[in-house]
């Protein structure tokens, strides 16, 4: 969030979102690109909702990794943000059982990583794509942004295959 952003949000200045990503849908209608959200850092997960909502995403999120497998099965995000670090285990784990689960492979994911977890082994996790923590807001967007355009080209080989 800019500086201008912030002064407008203090002084109750309403900020206008920009132009929403969006996907055509049933019947042609326009539908929001939907993100869903899982960090064990609350404040992180507040940010997020309130930057990734003001660029136009729907946005869901989770507090655990159980709720973000629940959540994704029942909502179907376009995208998952994913935390590595959750109260209930690590975002490497939550990522392998939604590879192994057939309804939720297909789901891209962005992970959040730590800065500590540099030497880590993420090699189940090596291709996916991620921001080390602290990041720019700006950066996640473009990172997502380009998640959704690899998906939806993907998505348009598959269906011309």
């Amino acid at each position: 969030m800019g500086r201008g952003e912030r002064e407008a949000l203090w002084s109750g200045t309403a900020v206008q979102p920009k132009s929403s990503p969006e996907a055509e849908g049933p019947g042609g209608m326009m539908v929001k690109k939907r993100i869903l959200i899982a960090d064990s850092e609350v404040y992180v997960v507040h940010i997020l909702e309130f930057s990734l909502g003001m660029e136009g995403f729907e946005v869901i999120t989770a507090r655990d990794g159980a709720e973000v497998v629940g959540k994704a099965r029942e909502k179907e995000p376009d995208v998952v943000v994913l935390g590595t670090t959750l109260p209930d285990g690590t975002g490497y784990e939550v990522y392998e059982r939604m590879r192994a689960d057939e309804s939720l492979s297909g789901i891209p994911v962005v992970l959040l990583r730590d800065r500590e977890e540099e030497g880590f082994d993420t090699s189940g996790c090596s291709d996916v794509p991620y921001v080390t923590k602290p990041f720019s807001t700006r950066r996640l967007i473009r990172e997502i942004h380009s998640v959704l355009a690899a998906s939806e080209e993907a998505n348009d080989e598959a269906v011309g295959a």
